[in-house]
């Protein structure tokens, strides 16, 4: 049979070695969580980016069409349209 020292020694080694694993697998998992909201954090910042790039864009073409509907030929050509091609003012094609 073995010594009490050695039993000891082997109690210590897997208690030392049981701890290890834990320490392991929880680190593990912590470093697993910040990876995994960093890479959602720049998700999110890169979708806010496109977010404000697409509004922007569709400011700036809301300012366009209200620019070319105030034009006076633009104006004349929408009126056409409406009318099946025909001004309505005096009757011609545009």
């Amino acid at each position: 049979m073995k010594t009490l020292s050695g039993k000891i020694s082997i109690f210590g080694i897997g208690i030392s070695i049981f701890t290890g694993i834990i320490f392991s697998i929880y680190s593990l998992n912590q470093q697993r969580d910040y990876l995994l909201n960093s890479r959602l954090d720049d998700a999110d910042d890169a979708i806010e980016l496109v977010e404000k790039s697409v509004k922007s864009e569709v400011k700036q073409l809301k300012s366009d069409v209200r620019f070319l509907a105030s034009t006076p030929p633009i104006r004349g050509i929408l009126r056409a349209t409406r009318n099946g091609g025909v001004r309505p003012v005096d009757g011609s094609n545009p």
